[in-house]
């Protein structure tokens, strides 16, 4: 199956969105049609069930191809991811979580700045939070704070990359709970590979009370990765003045 691009020579790239999934129902299915409703279609949807014990399975599997289930034992979202690139077809891979939207033309407008960019390159986008399952009054109190603004977002659902540069790199650590893509990015840079953030808001980063700890645990993992950027910059004779925005 080929993608249906409306941008130039994008109509016969194969891009492969890769899904994890744990306890996912109430909203699984509004990522899967983000991503089947891209202007650039993929040529398929890989959702990895990570031994759910409510509805994602089966909400899943009612669904027709281009949408494939995988089921592995509960092992977390970075195996999730691994288990799915091993068995993805497309050139390119772009990661999507299960709790996360996208914006209708998010691959096709990667794959133009990835065509553009050296060849060995992973490309991100901005994202912007949104609040939903009962957080709607605190997501519109804090409308017109930072949290709630686009930004350069370095994680899951903002990453396209060539599936032969992932497979180069290495797959994501399963070591952790969080932070894979900081680390994965570590790696890339070392083996040379160049990193550009789309300026467009691409991603809807979803808000809900299940994923909230994650996102505390998450400023950890910023804190940790800000400390070795720093050093790094500073050992490099760099500016240490202009770090990267921390995660909502």
């Amino acid at each position: 199956m080929t993608g249906a691009g409306t941008g130039p020579g994008t109509d016969t790239v194969r891009v492969s969105c890769i899904i994890p999934a744990f306890n996912a129902e109430p909203f699984v299915r509004q990522a899967i049609d983000s991503a089947l409703g891209q202007t650039l279609a993929p040529c398929e949807v890989i959702v990895v069930d990570d031994e759910s014990t409510d509805g994602t399975a089966a909400t899943v599997a009612a669904l027709p191809p281009p949408v494939r289930l995988l089921r592995q034992a509960h092992a977390g979202h970075r195996a999730a991811r691994n288990l799915a690139v091993a068995a993805a077809t497309g050139e390119l891979l772009a990661f999507l979580d299960a709790d996360d939207i996208w914006e209708p033309d998010k691959i096709e407008r990667q794959v133009a700045l990835l065509r553009s960019s050296p060849p060995a390159t992973a490309v991100f986008a901005h994202a912007q939070n949104f609040w939903s399952g009962g957080l709607e009054a605190q997501g519109e109190r804090l409308r017109n704070e930072w949290i709630a603004q686009p930004f350069a977002a370095l994680f899951p659902s903002t990453m396209l990359v060539p599936r032969a540069l992932f497979v180069d790199v290495g797959g994501f650590d399963v070591t952790g709970t969080h932070g894979e893509v900081a680390d994965w990015l570590e790696r890339a840079k070392a083996a040379g590979t160049t990193v550009v953030v789309h300026p467009a808001t691409l991603v809807r980063r979803r808000i809900h009370p299940t994923n909230m700890s994650r996102s505390a645990t998450s400023r950890d993992d910023f804190l940790s990765q800000l400390q070795r950027q720093l050093a790094a910059k500073r050992r490099a004779g760099g500016d240490p003045s202009n770090p990267p925005r921390p995660p909502a």
